[in-house]
């Protein structure tokens, strides 16, 4: 018989959750992100990591468009990252995905079989980080967030999304 940490242990991390309580809980996050700070968003934060390394290089980050001509931008850049709010929720997400994969058994280091797959990747990341930043928001802030929000923007984003995804998974069918 399964002790009671067992059978409490099996439905958190060893099952999928059911969809309609996942969606619950993180629309009430993000109601809590919002009501503490902001609506919940990501990308910003990593761009204002890269101004931080940018600016610990000796770069003159305060010079590029996107943070020079936004005062808050500026202003941000002026603050250490461990200091940010969004960057200890960026880790947050990053870390708990980690942890839920370990303690459910699914995490597994793995490599392209076919090397073209990096640079598959590193151009896929590269137009999506530029994507989400000329978007003004990744699909957490421009969707997960402006949703609630009843902004229009998140459903032309939802119809792009839902577009551009299918035809990227045309074409690496196609590819593979």
């Amino acid at each position: 018989a399964a002790s009671p940490l067992e059978r409490l242990w099996r439905p958190v991390f060893g099952l999928a959750w059911p969809t309609a309580l996942a969606g619950l809980l993180l629309g009430v996050l993000n109601v809590f992100e919002y009501l503490y700070q902001q609506p919940w968003g990501v990308t910003t934060e990593m761009s204002l990591w890269a101004g931080w390394i940018a600016r610990g290089l000796g770069l003159p980050a305060e010079g590029l468009l996107y943070y020079g001509g936004r005062p808050a931008g500026y202003e941000l850049l002026r603050h250490p990252a461990w200091q940010s709010g969004g960057t200890f929720l960026d880790i947050g997400i990053v870390g708990g995905s980690f942890l839920a994969a370990l303690l459910a058994n699914e995490f597994k280091l793995r490599a392209p079989r076919v090397p073209v797959r990096y640079a598959q990747a590193m151009v896929g990341g590269l137009l999506m980080g530029y994507g989400a930043r000329l978007g003004q928001g990744c699909n957490i802030g421009a969707f997960f967030s402006a949703i609630p929000a009843l902004g229009v923007n998140s459903w032309v984003f939802a119809l792009g999304l839902a577009v551009g995804s299918y035809a990227a998974a045309q074409v690496i069918r196609r590819l593979a």
